[in-house]
């Protein structure tokens, strides 16, 4: 009888881990709605396909669906979707006799997040198609829909050129910093990237931080430049957009650039990154001059490695210029 009894409770251990075992498992899951149990005046979505940076998604990724920055459903895939057989996404209406926010606001927007597993990262740039329904939540409603997301955003091309390095035929490469400033007052920095531009004045910027749709300047920072924004704000509507600021003046705010060799540079000089080109850069520059300075330093324009009388004239030209940052007030 005592061995029976050990036996049960033996096997009733292993059944209780297992069972924990499945809870763990269940509770894996990155994206977690807000019900639980029954749905209240339920949405289905179904998602027909859902590709990341260019590939589909696979077993182990997720799909979550929001409303503002509360998780309303969410899926994760045990194999890549079929769009012959879309997967369904149960959303939940919010109950108006619980106290608590536990599901959507009919008529608010429909936001994607995808969980991509193997990058333990989750991805909140989706630009859905809907196939059918209008993209906002409707209870009792339904909506088929395709994803394509992006891991980061990207302004590819983006071209310049800084004045001192350019030859007239091409630019000497050197590294700027990329920022991305938002559309209003007080301009907050919303991503920045730092990046090498090449011998012909073209680079890819890369960001992970900003969002489809929102609106942001363009800020260029470079080591011994003028810094330059974009004459107007820019907005991602999809993964990718581009900007040439040696097109024309006008892509820089205020005509912020110079005309050298058919293309429009932007201005180089100032030396201690003051947003203005003045005596004291002019100063610095001279007395680099005279030590015979060398190498990789600020007082060197024009990037032959020495600060020389090249570079004197050219930040005495700018400084006579009272060249200077412009940007939205």
């Amino acid at each position: 009888m005592i061995k029976i009894l050990t036996a049960v409770l033996f096997f009733s251990q292993i059944l209780n881990a297992q069972q924990g075992d499945i809870s763990i498992i269940e509770n894996s899951n990155h994206f977690i709605p807000v019900w639980n149990n029954n749905p209240y005046l339920p949405m289905n979505i179904y998602v027909s396909a859902a590709i990341l940076d260019g590939l589909p998604l696979e077993d182990g990724d997720e799909i979550g669906i929001f409303n503002d920055n509360i998780c309303v459903g969410s899926k994760k895939l045990s194999s890549p979707i079929n769009p012959v057989s879309p997967i369904s996404i149960i959303a939940s209406t919010d109950d108006p006799l619980t106290t608590q926010k536990d599901g959507f606001t009919p008529g608010d927007t429909i936001i994607f997040k995808i969980w991509k597993s193997s990058l333990s990262k989750e991805i909140f740039n989706c630009v859905p198609t809907y196939l059918t329904g209008q993209g906002y939540f409707i209870s009792l409603g339904s909506a088929l829909v395709s994803l394509d997301c992006f891991s980061k955003l990207k302004i590819a091309p983006l071209k310049l050129l800084i004045e001192g390095l350019f030859n007239g035929i091409k630019m000497m490469p050197d590294t700027v910093v990329v920022q991305l400033r938002d559309n209003l007052s007080p301009y907050q920095l919303l991503d920045q990237t730092k990046l090498l531009v090449d011998s012909t004045g073209s680079s890819i910027a890369e960001f992970d931080s900003m969002r489809i749709g929102r609106q942001f300047y363009i800020v260029i920072r470079h080591r011994n430049s003028i810094e330059t924004w974009s004459k107007n704000p820019q907005v991602f509507n999809s993964g990718i957009t581009a900007y040439d600021f040696t097109s024309d003046s006008t892509q820089a705010f205020g005509n912020n650039l110079v005309f050298k060799a058919g293309k429009w540079c932007i201005y180089s000089g100032d030396v201690n990154q003051d947003d203005v080109i003045d005596s004291l850069d002019l100063n610095l520059v001279f007395t680099d001059n005279v030590m015979g300075a060398e190498g990789y330093i600020p007082t060197d324009l024009n990037g032959d490695g020495l600060t020389e009388i090249e570079d004197l004239v050219l930040v005495y030209l700018n400084a006579r210029g009272m060249i200077s940052t412009m940007k939205p007030e």
